[in-house]
């Protein structure tokens, strides 16, 4: 008798912020790197009440034109979130999602 294949991992929705690139002023926090893992926490807990989980940080390449003597690339740091869009299909029912997410 065979089974049909069954779906066993949640799917999930993925959100790329910008990684803070200037840590914002906070009172009675005056060194930088601490400045930045207390942004970086308030980021956190932000996109958590909304469901989010942190996945990894990546750096993009990107080359800017800079004009005359080309192009010189820069990149630019973003954070990975995700959360799950849907649950596994029952067996033998089709996978049918609400929305399709880019």
């Amino acid at each position: 008798m065979s089974q049909m294949p069954q779906i066993t991992d949640v799917l999930y929705e993925y959100d790329v912020v910008p990684a803070p690139t200037k840590p914002m002023r906070v009172p009675g926090i005056t060194k930088e790197n601490e400045r930045v893992a207390y942004e970086l926490g308030e980021l956190f807990n932000d996109m958590a009440v909304e469901g989010w989980e942190y996945v990894r940080a990546d750096r993009i390449p990107i080359d800017n034109v800079t004009g005359i003597s080309g192009n010189l690339p820069t990149t630019h740091t973003m954070l990975v979130f995700r959360r799950p869009l849907a649950l596994p299909p029952a067996q033998g029912q089709p996978l049918v999602l609400d929305k399709r997410i880019a």
